[in-house]
């Protein structure tokens, strides 16, 4: 060891101490456990939380905490999605009297101008919600 560090310019006790730096095993560990992390995330899809994360760390006999994978999450940027429930808004089972159908799916028309279809629809967006109308003349 001696010649090798005569190589490289470097004491001994500089040497040792770079060996026992506990730092430096600390940084290692954290530097393969992101690896890990960031393949099991991208693995889920982008859908698991760090309470999945430890589950599947766990399972392949990595030690981690769950309040140390959130962690390096958070460092990450790793942030799960997950879809929106589909919801229900229209309501089929009232009592209101229902328009009659006078164009029976008949959209071969001569004219125009005389009849139009129309459609109204909800956009949810991070500011709030968006409405959108469209009417055709058919």
């Amino acid at each position: 060891m001696g010649k090798l560090c005569y190589a490289m310019d470097l004491t001994r006790n500089s040497y040792y101490l770079w060996l026992h730096d506990k730092n430096r095993k600390r940084q290692a560990r954290k530097n393969l456990l992101s690896v890990r992390i960031k393949l099991v995330f991208m693995e889920s899809a982008k859908t698991y939380e760090p309470v999945r994360i430890h589950k599947a760390l766990q399972a392949e006999n990595i030690r981690c905490s769950r309040q140390y994978a959130s962690r390096i999450m958070a460092e990450l940027k790793l942030r799960s999605v997950h879809k929106r429930a589909f919801r229900v808004t229209t309501n089929s089972a009232h009592e209101f009297p229902v328009a009659e159908n006078i164009l029976d799916k008949n959209f071969s028309l001569e004219a125009m101008n005389t009849v139009y279809a129309a459609d109204m629809t909800y956009i949810p967006t991070r500011q709030g919600w968006l409405y959108l109308a469209v009417v055709n003349d058919l």
